[in-house]
Formats: C-alpha cells, structure tokens, sequence
C-alpha cells in the first residue's frame, strides 16, 4: 500500500476573549511525516483571513489540482488556487465575487 503525504490547513476561528479578532491561520506541510509551518510560503494572503468557519479542497476546475475554497463569519466564501508553488485567490473566476440583492432572491421564493 502506498503511503500519500497529505498536508493539513488549519483555518482558526477566534481567540478566546479576542472575538470578533481574527486569528492566525496555518498550512503545514508534509515532509515525510514531518509538518513543517508553510502558512508565508504557500498562502500568505490567508493569515489572518478571517474567522474561519468551514474549509475545503476540491478541484472545483477540474486540472486535477484542488483549490481550498474558505468560509467563515463575516468574510466571503473565498477559492484559492494553487499556482506557483503559492495559493492565489481566485475567487472572482469562480464567480463568488459577486453580491446577491434581495430583488433577485425574491424569485426563489
């Protein structure tokens, strides 16, 4: 059986007594069973993104690559590509720029 290095996100949500603060988020990187801090190498941009609620990897664009689409309190829901041995965020390609007004939701209703 063949072992697969998995690395881990690690989206915070708030720091006890520091809400609505947002705390530090992490990526550790799998080097052969060892994690190693990688949060300023491959997504400096997702330090203190927000208060994490939900995250995911999913290859939302089917290139066999899986995005880590973000969601959490107070923030967008925000998709990161990894590109360049960095997560970018690509969120507006996915089309989850965009804002919903009222008017539209009434047809749903």
């Amino acid at each position: 059986m063949a072992m697969v290095n998995k690395d881990i996100f690690i989206g915070s949500r708030v720091t006890p007594g520091r809400y609505p603060e947002s705390p530090k988020s992490y990526f550790l990187k799998n080097e052969k069973g060892l994690f190693k801090e990688s949060i300023n190498t491959w997504g400096k941009e997702m330090t203190n993104i927000g208060m994490i609620t939900d995250a995911e990897f999913a290859d939302l664009d089917n290139d066999g690559v899986s995005e880590l689409i973000i969601a959490g309190e107070w923030m967008p829901i925000s998709v990161f590509k990894f590109e360049n041995v960095t997560y970018k965020n690509r969120t507006s390609e996915f089309g989850l720029d965009k804002k919903i007004r009222l008017v539209e939701l009434s047809n749903y209703f």
